[in-house]
């Protein structure tokens, strides 16, 4: 279903609006007028944005007001980078990237009851298990990590776990 999706979706655009990706061994991630591609076939006034991430500068801390498509931005950049790694051309203007072995995201997490987890230690298991099987050829996506706690607490968690990565040499993308 999902790759109907994306077969549809592809498929029903314009082929000069997408672009063959670049891959290199240990280039940055650079997309020059990425789009949603599932929002812009439902929104025509959908606004490109760029993105550039290296070894010398792999953090990005996307911010704005809610609503603003903060999430709708760190999906986009996933779903690229997706796109791009199993063949298909990208919705961009150009597209450059480096091969990568995992994408983790962090997006909306919620208690579970099956576990008898709140939030909070959901959270903080999926933290634990980002932090032993992330390496330098990883791209996290987190948006608001850190929010299941005290404001406080919550920044203390994120500033460290933002280092830690940012040491690594993962590509990291944060709000």
């Amino acid at each position: 279903m999902l790759v109907n999706s994306f077969a549809h979706t592809i498929s029903t655009k314009p082929v000069d609006r997408y672009t063959r990706p670049e891959f290199t061994e240990n280039g940055p991630l650079a997309i020059d007028s990425g789009r949603h591609p599932i929002l812009e076939s439902i929104h025509n006034d959908f606004i490109p944005n760029n993105i550039f991430l290296s070894e010398a500068s792999n953090m990005v801390i996307v911010m704005g007001p809610n609503m603003s498509g903060k999430s709708t931005y760190l999906q986009q950049i996933c779903l690229i980078v997706i796109l791009a790694q199993i063949g298909c051309y990208v919705p961009a203007r150009f597209a450059s990237l480096r091969v990568v072995d995992r994408i983790f995201t962090w997006m909306g997490t919620g208690d579970s009851l099956e576990c008898n987890s709140s939030t909070f230690m959901t959270e903080m298991r999926e933290t634990s298990f980002v932090m032993q099987n992330v390496s330098p050829r990883s791209l996290i996506v987190t948006d608001e990590l850190g929010r299941a706690t005290s404001s406080a607490d919550g920044f203390a968690i994120t500033w460290s776990c933002c280092e830690h990565l940012v040491s690594l040499k993962a590509y990291l993308l944060h709000t």
